[in-house]
């Protein structure tokens, strides 16, 4: 891209499609310790308390240090795929089942047109209700 999109907000204009298709990659952490990205569409918000109850443990937000740590990318970046470490994938219901969705592509440069079911299988991702 020209410019950075570190947020779904920015993403829309840069890559001309609904905020809706933006894949955000929220880095999250338990109380359990692991991190986990939540695959989401631009357009919702991850309901922590839903989530943290699908998890059976409290969720909250990676530190910025913890999160590069973890995944090897930086926030407004982080890539849903290739993670330094192995973490726990959760993709929300409510992502699009569009033809492609753009999803971070591990620079706050950089995204991924994707088939929704691809990236899922590729990350490995469950598919849980997290908005």
């Amino acid at each position: 891209m020209p410019g950075t999109i570190h947020t779904a907000d920015e993403a829309t204009p840069a890559c001309g499609c609904p905020l809706g298709v933006i894949a955000k990659s929220l880095i999250l952490r338990t109380e359990a310790g692991p991190h986990l990205p939540s695959l989401v569409s631009g357009a919702n918000r991850v309901h922590a308390k839903r989530l943290g109850q699908t998890l059976e443990r409290g969720v909250s937000r990676a530190e910025t240090d913890r999160v590069r740590q973890v995944t090897g990318f930086a926030i407004g970046g982080t890539s849903p795929l290739g993670h330094a470490s192995p973490v726990r994938v959760v993709k929300d219901r409510d992502l699009p089942s569009v033809a492609k969705i753009r999803a971070a592509a591990s620079t706050p440069r950089s995204v991924c047109p994707i088939a929704p079911n691809v990236l899922a299988r590729l990350a490995g991702a469950e598919i849980q209700t997290v908005t």
